[in-house]
């Protein structure tokens, strides 16, 4: 299996929308999606699997700072090593791009995101209680420190 990591554009918005609606219980809209897409200080890019999205990451950027926003594989592409990937590809361009620390907030019962998270040496720093909408469920919080160049 090939996978190949590309530049979301805003083209890409009603694909990438369409998983988040499969991945996340509060999806962005398509405007959202593309409004992230075309802000330069962010960054987003896909993985692509025989032309078919396998996954996406949007991640937002603040001087030396860095959110990751959105991270997400397609159910058939699970369990392939795309979101570790991903992962290793944001951490990649954080550093091209001077970034010192990382964020992140993942749902508490999201077990196999918290173990990704932790297997690239994310920490986990706090608890947002009831901090989901949809369930109120808690959201875990992580930051990991990036060498800078």
């Amino acid at each position: 299996m090939s996978i190949e990591i590309i530049s979301l554009s805003e083209s890409m918005a009603e694909n990438v929308h369409n998983l988040e609606c499969l991945c996340f219980p509060d999806p962005y809209s398509e405007s959202v999606l593309r409004k992230d897409f075309a802000n330069p200080s962010n960054i987003c890019f896909c993985a692509v699997c025989c032309d078919i999205l396998a996954g996406y990451c949007i991640c937002s950027t603040v001087l030396d700072e860095a959110e990751l926003q959105r991270i997400a594989v397609s159910d058939k592409f699970r369990g392939q090593g795309i979101a570790s990937l991903m992962v290793d590809y944001l951490i990649e361009q954080c550093n091209f791009k001077g970034i010192s620390r990382m964020y992140l907030e993942v749902r508490e019962s999201n077990t196999p995101a918290r173990r990704l998270y932790e297997k690239h040496n994310f920490i986990q720093t706090g608890i947002r209680k009831a901090y989901y909408r949809d369930n109120g469920e808690n959201a875990v919080l992580y930051a990991l420190s990036l060498s800078r160049r």
